[in-house]
């Protein structure tokens, strides 16, 4: 059995010896990114990417732009081409190049997060006059009156864009947003909503001899609080092969989105790459000073 001791400080002397980066001793801080850094992050992709074609695995590979661009450029926008797929340092200095005609069999999907902006679909809510005593049912009700109802759409869109690099965009909103408000409020003016009457006990919703609920129109006040609209995670299909559907392809990828056992919800990515915040944190970003490196090596 090991036996701990445990020794406290006051906080002003924790902070001093909390240091990150450079300040710690004997360590060194990696810039978040470098030449080294660079050609590091895309040999490593290159060869990971290539060993698995080469096994004849057919992987679809997804990797998240987000920050990954900084240490390959070829993901920024106005870079990528499924044609002309190329690892190069900021410099100009070209690494390899024509990937595409190496990786004959895999598929390159390009994930990036909260540069899409919210959708906003726009709508209008039909109502029908009634009365507490019309029987009529919905089929023979006809809309007479209509308010705005802006809505949030929860669905994979492609975009019909037109650019020659052989890529297809997409835009995935989740199908469940942890928070629901009444569609088509307004931030700077009062809108009428259909509020449904109620007993006078107020624990029941009144109804027509149809069955139906009876409403009435109400004007609400601005709505001044945060809207909960989900930013659309942007999906973007690279590198495929000529019998694959694009269409199915972001559809795969954003169905990763949801489905896992221990979290019902939609997450913000998809797996794998939604485990990846807990993989960071066990991955240290210092390197060790060069003495230890030689004490090692002794």
């Amino acid at each position: 059995m090991l036996s701990m001791t445990r020794t406290y400080q006051p906080v002003a002397v924790c902070g001093e010896s909390r240091k990150h980066g450079s300040e710690r001793e004997d360590w060194e801080a990696i810039p978040s990114s470098t030449p080294t850094r660079e050609k590091r992050f895309m040999t490593f992709v290159k060869d990971i990417i290539s060993s698995s074609v080469e096994e004849g695995n057919q992987p679809l590979v997804m990797i998240d732009s987000s920050n990954c661009v900084r240490l390959w450029p070829w993901l920024a926008d106005h870079r990528i081409n499924a044609n002309n797929i190329e690892f190069k340092m900021k410099s100009g200095s070209p690494l390899y190049e024509h990937m595409q005609e190496e990786w004959q069999g895999a598929r390159i999907i390009r994930i990036r997060q909260e540069l899409a902006p919210g959708i906003i679909e726009k709508k209008d809510r039909e109502l029908a006059e009634t009365t507490l005593e019309d029987a009529r049912d919905k089929k023979e009700l006809k809309p007479t009156y209509w308010i705005p109802s802006a809505s949030s759409p929860m669905e994979l869109f492609r975009l019909n864009v037109i650019t020659g690099t052989n890529c297809s965009a997409y835009l995935s909103v989740g199908r469940k947003t942890l928070q629901q408000e009444f569609r088509g409020q307004s931030c700077y003016r009062g809108i009428e909503k259909p509020v449904p009457l109620k007993t006078s006990d107020a624990k029941e919703k009144v109804k027509n001899p149809a069955g139906l609920v009876v409403h009435e129109l109400t004007t609400i006040s601005p709505f001044t609080d945060q809207w909960p609209t989900p930013n659309p995670l942007e999906i973007v299909v690279t590198l495929r092969q000529p019998e694959d559907d694009c269409d199915r392809l972001a559809a795969l990828v954003e169905s990763l989105r949801y489905g896992f056992g221990h979290y019902g919800d939609w997450t913000s990515l998809p797996a794998p790459l939604f485990f990846e915040r807990v993989v960071r944190d066990y991955i240290s970003a210092f390197t060790l000073s060069d003495e230890e490196d030689e004490a090692e090596e002794d």
